[in-house]
């Protein structure tokens, strides 16, 4: 019987907390998705060639070709080329013989 008032308690504590928590979740979605919406309305598309005054402290949206006459090396591949970045993940596996 102690046990069943206890979960009761518990619940009576926990469905005003999980209210409170999904109303504050809701209210920073809405926030999120006005300033999306404001920002979308505000946005300027610019060249990317040419930087114009006019747009000084606006949102702008730039889109280019980026390019680099600058080669990058990897020495540990030997391999050299005209890029903006060369990322190398790498992945090792070991086997770990073990005796019973």
């Amino acid at each position: 019987m102690g046990v069943s008032i206890k979960g009761i308690l518990f619940g009576l504590v926990a469905i005003p907390v999980c209210v409170i928590l999904l109303w504050s979740n809701e209210g920073r979605a809405v926030t999120t998705a006005n300033s999306l919406k404001e920002g979308a309305a505000a946005v300027v598309a610019v060249a990317a060639d040419k930087v114009d005054a006019a747009n000084d402290k606006k949102l702008v949206h730039v889109s280019g070709e980026a390019k680099t006459e600058a080669e990058i090396e990897d020495p540990d591949f030997d391999l050299s080329v005209p890029a903006l970045q060369l990322i190398r993940h790498i992945e090792i596996y070991q086997w770990v013989p073990r005796s019973a």
